[in-house]
C-alpha cells in the first residue's frame, strides 16, 4: 500500500515566539526602576554628609529620606489621571523632566535643606509613577511563558541604581560637596529617553480603539503568527465588566487581599528602613574587617547576584516557593543579626573580636534573601495579579500601600529603636518575615505559564454582553 505523504499544518499555537524585542522592551521600560534605585540608594550615602557637613537635625534627615515616599504616593494617587491622557511609555518618560528638576534642586541645595527635601519630593513623584506603570507594560507585552522573568528586570534594575549610588560614594568624597555627588547620580535619569522607540503595547491599542497598531505591536513584541492571541486580548477589552460589579467577585477580592498582603510583609520586614540607612546600620551594628562603606558595595553586589538568581529560578520553582524561602532567610538572618547586637552590648570588644563576622554575614543574606523573592516579586505581581477592569487601580493602591508603609517606618525607625532598643528592633522585622513566609507559602497563586487572558478567565468574571456593532 502506498504511503500517505504527511500534510504540515499551519498551526498559530504552535509558533515559538520571538523573545529579544521583549527582554529589550523589558530591560528599556526599567531604566525607570535604575533611577528610582539610585534616588534611594542616595540617602543611605549621604546621610553622614547631611549629618556631618549640613549640620541638619536628625528630623530634618528623617524628612530628607522619607520625603521620597511621600512623593511617590502622591505620583501614584495622579497616575490614573495621567494615564487617561498618556499612554505607558509617555507617562513614563514624561518622568524625565520631573527627575531632571527634582536633583537641580538637590545639587543646588547648598545648606538649604528645604532645596533637599523639595527635590527628593520630586524625584519620589516620578518614581511612583514609574514603580506602577512598568510592572503592567511589561505584563502586556510578555508572552506566557517569559512574562513572570520579565518581571524581575524593574527589580534587577532598582538594584544596580542603589549599587550606582554607593559605587559612586564609595570613590567621590563627599564631604567637599555634595552637588558634584547628587549630579553624578542625576544621569541615572538619561537612559528613560530610550522608550521613545518602544511601540505601546497590543492591550493599549486596543484599549483606544487602534486594532491596526495594535496587529504591529504584538507582530514587533511576538514575530508572525500571533493573530490569535490579538483576538484573545481583543475578548478582554471587548467584554469588560463595570468596576463596581468586579469589585464584588470573590475571586478579585481575594487577589486583591493576597496581593495587599504580600506589599505589607515586604515593608514590615525592614527592608527599605534599612536600605535608606545602610551606612548608619553598617557602621553601628558592626561590619567586621570591612567599614559601613565598602559593606554597602558588598550587599550592593549580593542584591544583583540574588535578583538575576531570581531571575533564573523563577519559571522553574514559582513564586510561591520563592516567596516562603526568600521571607523564612531574612526572617532567621534578621534575628541572629539582632541576637548578636544584643549580646554585643554585653562586653563589645569580646564579642567584636570573636563574632565580628555575624554582622555582615547575616545583612549580606538578609538582603540576597530578599531580593531572591520577595523584593521583585512584589512588585512584580501588580502586573498580572488582578484583572483587566481593575488593573491599574489594583496595581496603584498596592504600589501606594508599600510607600505608605514604607514612609511611617523610616520615619519611625529612630524612635523604634531608642525605645525598644536596635536587637528588639531587628527581632520585630525578623519575626514579620517569618510569618511572612508562612502565608506567601499557603495564600500566593502562580501564574506562570498563564497568559493575560488565561489569568482573566480564572476571574470568572460574567462579561458585559457583546456588542456586535462593536470595531476595537
Amino acid at each position: 500500500m502506498a504511503s500517505v505523504p504527511e500534510i504540515n499544518v499551519f498551526n498559530e499555537e504552535n509558533v515559538k515566539p520571538k523573545r529579544l524585542n521583549q527582554h529589550i522592551s523589558a530591560i528599556i521600560i526599567s531604566f525607570s526602576g535604575l533611577a528610582l534605585g539610585v534616588t534611594i540608594g542616595w540617602n543611605s550615602s549621604a546621610g553622614d554628609t547631611l549629618r556631618n557637613v549640613l549640620n541638619a537635625t536628625t528630623t530634618e534627615i528623617g524628612i530628607v529620606g522619607g520625603v521620597v515616599n511621600a512623593g511617590a504616593c502622591t505620583g501614584i494617587v495622579m497616575l490614573p489621571c495621567i494615564l487617561k491622557y498618556l499612554s505607558y511609555t509617555s507617562s513614563i518618560l514624561s518622568t524625565v523632566p520631573v527627575y531632571l528638576i527634582g536633583w537641580t534642586f538637590i545639587c543646588l541645595a547648598d545648606q538649604k535643606v528645604w532645596c533637599l527635601i523639595l527635590g527628593r519630593f520630586l524625584c519620589g513623584l516620578a518614581g511612583g509613577t514609574c514603580c506602577v506603570v512598568s510592572p503592567i507594560f511589561i505584563s502586556e507585552i510578555s508572552d506566557k511563558n517569559t512574562r513572570v522573568r520579565l518581571l524581575v528586570y524593574f527589580q534587577l534594575l532598582i538594584n544596580f541604581g542603589i549599587f550606582y549610588a554607593f559605587l559612586v560614594a564609595y570613590f567621590y568624597d563627599k564631604q567637599d560637596n555634595i552637588w558634584r555627588y547628587s549630579l553624578i547620580c542625576a544621569v541615572s535619569c538619561a537612559p528613560i529617553i530610550w522608550i521613545t522607540f518602544l511601540p505601546e503595547s497590543p492591550l493599549y491599542y486596543l484599549s483606544i480603539n487602534d486594532e491596526h497598531s495594535a496587529a504591529k505591536s504584538i507582530k514587533w513584541y511576538r514575530g508572525d503568527g500571533f493573530n490569535h492571541e490579538l483576538d484573545q486580548f481583543k475578548k478582554i477589552i471587548k467584554t469588560e465588566s463595570p468596576k463596581c460589579k468586579v469589585l464584588k467577585n470573590y475571586r478579585v477580592i481575594r487577589a486583591i487581599i493576597v496581593c495587599h498582603s504580600v506589599i505589607i510583609i515586604q515593608q514590615l520586614s525592614g527592608i527599605n528602613t534599612l536600605t535608606f540607612n545602610a551606612t548608619v546600620v553598617f557602621n553601628n551594628g558592626g561590619s567586621g574587617e570591612l567599614t559601613g562603606s565598602e559593606q554597602t558595595l558588598v550587599i550592593g553586589g549580593l542584591q544583583i547576584i540574588s535578583t538575576i538568581l531570581c531571575m533564573l529560578t523563577i519559571d522553574y520553582l514559582g513564586r510561591r516557593i520563592l516567596l516562603a524561602v526568600s521571607g523564612m532567610l531574612m526572617g532567621v538572618f534578621m534575628i541572629l543579626f539582632g541576637w548578636y547586637i544584643n549580646v554585643r552590648d554585653e562586653d563589645p570588644q569580646y564579642y567584636e573580636e570573636i563574632y565580628g563576622w555575624i554582622p555582615p554575614t547575616c545583612l549580606g543574606i538578609y538582603f540576597s534573601a530578599f531580593n531572591l523573592g520577595l523584593g521583585p516579586i512584589s512588585w512584580s505581581i501588580l502586573g498580572d495579579t488582578f484583572p483587566n477592569e481593575i488593573k491599574t487601580y489594583g496595581a496603584s493602591s498596592g504600589a501606594f500601600l508599600s510607600w505608605s508603609i514604607s514612609l511611617i517606618a523610616t520615619l519611625t525607625f529612630g524612635e523604634l529603636a531608642q525605645s525598644l532598643g536596635v536587637s528588639k528592633t531587628m527581632w520585630l522585622f525578623g519575626g514579620f518575615s517569618c510569618l511572612g513566609a508562612i502565608f506567601c507559602g499557603a495564600f500566593v497563586r502562580e501564574t506562570r505559564g498563564a497568559s493575560l487572558p488565561d489569568i482573566q478567565d480564572k476571574f470568572q468574571i460574567d462579561p458585559i454582553p457583546l456588542d456586535s456593532n462593536f470595531q476595537p
